[in-house]
């Protein structure tokens, strides 16, 4: 998304990209965002009530660690997973015994090696060798994944944003609350539906140095030292519960302008506008680490307001397929609440989550909830390349 530092910038690039006649409608839809660079950094070394992702949440000293209750109707969840145990007790091949060996013959008679059909026999889908301590862990890890379904569950902990802090950046949105902290946790144990939103966030009106920091329950403790990404057993030697990493979130105030742009031009400037959404421009926003920074981190495409960065579609139409279409650029009821990417850097004390990857899960709540502080109303989607 085309996220510049100012309004002066951001008519200097649709200049150059020949948009100059939609400068002012374009102008009018943008708003105000705060992009995020991670920094990573020992959790134990960063203040109370700092913004950031990974690491042990900071809470008031009165509230209990989010839970996600039963499931009230899990069977369909837990249909899923039984179906995924049997696929791996009872591997069905793609393609069928006599499909493969008409492909050997095929490669037999034009001159492979006997070394050449082996390495193509284990690389066809569903012919491979299987690995039966991993296959073994990740039928545990299904088969305990349907039991926390079926019972409360501590939620993971994703980030803490310091809203008095960042609400004295040009970019900070000013609908949310300009005192508190906000925080977002997550249900890393469900598929993601489609319904039911997989992220809860939180709204604590309270001053940072009220807040303390809590480890996580010993639930999610022990569920990641048993366990790495989806299922796969978790190296002893590098236990969860001992990683010591953050990642500090770096603020940088920027315009965002909504991607319902791409579709809203006349023909002979869809290509442009278009083109100007995609391409690479040296006046855009591109927050990284300052140079000689030797920590992990960089712009992984966390965001607090402004309009989210799709990658597949509209966030708003994802969470609200029955909405409607957009018909005029930046006039939704929905607002872009917080984003983030999937991926992280070793190290950092982050579960990893089976509704996850490369791409980027987007939080939206719409206007009246936001007005009303009702976080709960949050919906979410995930989208990636």
């Amino acid at each position: 998304m085309p996220v510049f530092a100012d309004t002066q910038a951001l008519r200097e690039s649709l200049r150059k990209a020949g948009l100059s006649d939609y400068a002012r409608r374009i102008e009018a839809s943008v708003r105000p965002v705060v992009m995020f660079v991670r920094r990573q950094e020992k959790d134990d070394t960063l203040p109370v009530g700092t913004s950031k992702m990974a690491g042990n949440p900071d809470l008031p000293p009165d509230a209990p660690w989010p839970m996600r209750p039963a499931l009230a109707a899990p069977e369909r969840h837990l249909a899923q997973l039984r179906k995924q145990i049997e696929d791996i007790r009872h591997p069905k091949p793609s393609m069928s015994a006599s499909d493969v060996e008409g492909l050997l013959q095929t490669m037999r008679a034009s001159g492979a090696t006997e070394k050449d059909l082996a390495l193509m026999r284990d690389a066809l889908p569903g012919t491979k060798r299987r690995d039966p301590k991993v296959d073994a862990s990740r039928i545990a890890w299904l088969q305990a994944r349907m039991a926390a379904l079926q019972t409360e569950f501590p939620l993971a902990f994703i980030a803490q944003l310091d809203l008095g802090q960042l609400s004295a950046l040009p970019g900070f949105d000013p609908k949310l609350p300009r005192s508190g902290v906000l925080f977002i946790f997550m249900d890393a144990m469900r598929d993601d539906d489609g319904k039911t939103p997989l992220h809860h966030v939180y709204w604590h009106d309270a001053r940072p140095a009220a807040l303390r920091r809590r480890e996580w329950p010993v639930e999610l403790q022990r569920w990641n030292d048993r366990w790495s990404s989806y299922g796969h057993p978790a190296s002893p030697e590098e236990a969860w519960s001992r990683l010591p990493m953050a990642d500090r979130l770096l603020p940088h105030s920027g315009l965002s302008v909504p991607h319902h742009w791409k579709t809203a031009l006349p023909q002979h400037s869809s290509k442009a506008i278009w083109a100007w959404f995609q391409g690479a421009d040296p006046l855009q926003l591109s927050p990284h680490l300052p140079p000689g920074d030797t920590a992990h981190g960089g712009n992984f495409g966390d965001r607090l307001g402004g309009w989210p960065d799709d990658i597949q579609g509209h966030a708003e139409d994802d969470v609200d397929p029955a909405g409607g279409h957009i018909a005029v650029p930046g006039q939704t009821p929905w607002r872009h609440l917080f984003s983030y990417g999937g991926e992280y850097h070793a190290g950092a004390r982050r579960s990893d989550s089976v509704a996850s990857g490369d791409g980027n899960h987007f939080l939206m709540i719409r206007d009246e909830d936001l007005a009303q502080r009702r976080f709960d109303r949050v919906r979410d989607t995930y989208q990636s390349t």
